[in-house]
């Protein structure tokens, strides 16, 4: 690993505000992702939920130690040992969830063709460098970033020196919320709306407004060639918000609905898909609190979506 070097990317200015929402955000999951990836173990093996170093990389050039310590302060008794627990579900779940997608894409594709997989909302998310991406005989993995140009320029300071070594690595620097701008910076970065993609969305349909996040659904729909599929999580429910007002913490996101209402938005946009439900994942992995995913594929032409 890298040596870390004492420097801190600069917190946004105060009168940023949308930018310093997110900083505060990205930081808060590189903090608890950090401590998942170091203290959550599977009930069964003992072994680690998954391996991340780079988050601890990203939370010790971020995160300030009073900040760390204030953010385990706001999870009072056993709350940072469920919170961790969570981090640790989310993410293990999301890596396998999204490595199946993309051996299921190599496994049919042709030699020399491309495994595409776009990261929506990367923050600080180090899957480009942690996780062992498949190819196609004789082709290649690539990864697709996005995030606004201030969250990428914070993200390579965070995880300067570590180098992407299991596939090609590339940045789209854009608002979520202007569609258009997000497919013309994919296709300029190289990314083929005729090959298939995993897209993955952690944490991130939340913040956007219904009306944003089905515009999104209908843009990735737009953007998926057959047997693409997408990976996201849940927004919270008013009832995750009411808890954790209930604790003193503010949820900045713009969405609170159940997971089936979420999918019904996702098939309204032209997808069809499965819930991965808090109650199977508290049973594979032994704990008491889990984030529901949702597993979408492009409705079939005709189909029912």
């Amino acid at each position: 690993m890298a040596a870390l070097d004492s420097t801190r990317p600069s917190v946004p200015k105060d009168d940023d505000a949308a930018i310093q929402q997110r900083w505060e955000a990205l930081t808060n999951v590189s903090f608890w992702r950090a401590k998942a990836a170091d203290e959550a173990r599977h009930p069964a093996t003992g072994a680690p939920l998954f391996t991340d170093p780079f988050s601890a990389a990203a939370a010790a050039r971020c995160v300030p130690r009073a900040a760390a310590a204030k953010l385990e302060d706001r999870e009072p008794g056993a709350g940072v040992g469920l919170r961790v627990q969570w981090m640790g579900v989310r993410t293990a779940e999301i890596d396998a969830r999204v490595l199946e997608a993309a051996r299921g894409l190599v496994a049919v594709a042709a030699e020399g063709s491309s495994l595409q997989v776009v990261i929506l909302g990367a923050g600080l998310d180090a899957r480009a460098w942690r996780l062992p991406w498949p190819r196609p005989p004789g082709g290649r993995a690539a990864v697709w970033e996005v995030d606004t140009a201030p969250i990428l320029a914070l993200k390579a300071h965070a995880l300067e020196g570590f180098a992407v070594t299991a596939c090609e690595r590339r940045e789209v620097a854009c608002d979520l919320t202007n569609v258009s701008a997000l497919a013309s910076g994919l296709a300029q970065a190289g990314h083929d709306a005729a090959v298939p993609t995993v897209w993955v969305l952690e944490g991130l349909i939340g913040y956007f407004t219904t009306e944003d996040g089905l515009q999104l659904l209908h843009a990735l729909a737009g953007l998926s060639a057959p047997g693409s599929r997408v990976v996201m999580t849940s927004p919270p429910s008013l009832k995750d918000k009411e808890e954790y007002e209930g604790r003193g913490i503010t949820l900045h996101h713009s969405t609170f609905e159940e997971t089936e209402d979420t999918l019904a938005r996702a098939r309204r946009a032209g997808w069809q898909g499965v819930i991965v439900t808090a109650e199977e994942l508290l049973q594979r992995y032994g704990v008491e609190r889990a984030q529901q995913l949702l597993l979408l594929t492009p409705a079939e032409a005709g189909g029912p979506a």
